[in-house]
């Protein structure tokens, strides 16, 4: 489940937290193209939303939460395929193209495309990230669990990456 970006987001979905749950370890995620009808209701929601007072308490609780905590001040988008690796096939969207992406969508399911198929990510852009050296990383942990009861994990310091 957490192999690949979008078991990633199918895994952060099942824990049912609030967005403002997430948001200090990670970002919210949707899986196009079957995620765009929630994308764009949450989208709605958030525009219509009041921005929150500064400093009010349980603001970043709320069930509505502004546009700028959805997607994050910058108001860009990064699309990613989710089987892909070493930043290959990566866009960054605007709000106003995230928003075409349903006709997108549309348009090539009409026409029989086969990217139409392949599932992507979503999540807000961070335009800060940490960077190590000018450049940024990642960190990939292997571990495999062979018992439950006793515990057995192996933690694996080297790991092959194949696509």
């Amino acid at each position: 489940m957490l192999t690949t970006k979008d078991g990633f987001c199918d895994t952060l979905r099942s824990l049912h937290l609030p967005l403002a749950e997430l948001w200090p370890f990670t970002f919210p995620c949707w899986i196009l193209p079957r995620d765009l009808l929630p994308l764009a209701q949450r989208l709605q929601e958030a525009a219509e939303a009041p921005e929150p007072e500064e400093g009010a308490a349980g603001a970043t609780g709320a069930a509505r939460p502004s546009m700028s905590t959805l997607v994050g001040a910058s108001g860009l988008w990064i699309l990613k395929p989710a089987r892909g690796s070493q930043g290959e096939g990566i866009k960054l969207l605007n709000r106003s193209a995230v928003l075409g992406l349903r006709s997108h969508y549309a348009q090539c399911t009409r026409s029989g495309g086969v990217s139409c198929a392949a599932p992507q990510v979503l999540q807000p852009y961070l335009r800060q990230p940490l960077l190590r050296e000018g450049v940024k990383w990642d960190m990939r942990t292997y571990v495999l669990c062979t018992s439950v009861l006793p515990m057995r994990l192996y933690l694996f310091s080297e790991a092959s990456h194949s696509e």
